[in-house]
């Protein structure tokens, strides 16, 4: 039924957003290296006009080639991954009235900030002071090679800040900068704000994704 249905966007949508905040600490071997925007298009076979991140990503992506051992497939520089992250997205939003939340920010400016943060952590900004190593592995200390930038706070935060708090979405507390960055960071082609600095995150997740533990057990899929 509908309700059901909503259900389940939210699940995937949730667990999505599991995989993009989480998969950067797991202990996984990456393999991550430097390409320009249009070698990228090319091996992907992405033409010019269907690329997701086209407002958003002007720069030489850092791809990992490793596939992710809980997607089972690599959605690293995936342009079709992206599209449906974003779907779920749209899909989890008809379960609520953005007007109701806020008087400033609407859905269009929510799905704006989304999918700018997937855009950041999909297409990853090569940093071209730092050579990529053969291969990486992610300890406490250091979830992601020097070669690929950290991604500026505020893409996260601008997510909090314009997207409905029932979502459940979090960002790194401001004092975790292994994948997030106040300074020298990549922020999309856009100036860099105070908007972390005012929102004071504490925690990862929100109570939504302590909810997405018990979701989980019925066996809904991503896909």
């Amino acid at each position: 039924n509908n309700t059901f249905s909503k259900l389940a966007a939210m699940v995937k949508l949730m667990k999505i957003w599991w995989f993009l905040l989480f998969s950067c600490c797991s202990a996984r071997l990456m393999n991550y290296s430097c390409f320009t925007l249009q070698d990228v298009k090319r091996v992907m076979d992405i033409a010019d006009e269907d690329f997701f991140c086209s407002e958003y990503v002007n720069y030489s992506v850092a791809c990992d080639a490793n596939e992710d051992p809980v997607l089972k497939f690599n959605p690293s520089c995936n342009n079709t991954f992206s599209k449906l992250v974003l779907q779920n997205l749209n899909r989890a939003l008809i379960v609520y009235s953005c007007e109701q939340y806020s008087r400033i920010w609407t859905c269009d400016n929510c799905t704006d900030s989304y999918k700018r943060w997937v855009c950041s952590q999909l297409f990853k900004r090569c940093d071209a002071l730092h050579t990529c190593p053969d291969s990486f592995l992610p300890t406490e200390i250091q979830v992601q090679p020097e070669c690929v930038m950290k991604t500026c706070q505020d893409v996260c935060f601008q997510v909090m800040q314009r997207c409905p708090r029932d979502l459940g979405f979090e960002c790194p507390p401001l004092i975790d900068t292994r994948e997030y960055s106040g300074k020298e960071c990549n922020n999309l082609e856009l100036p860099s704000t105070s908007l972390a600095k005012r929102l004071h995150p504490t925690a990862w997740v929100g109570p939504a994704l302590l909810l997405l533990g018990v979701l989980l057990q019925t066996g809904l899929e991503l896909f």
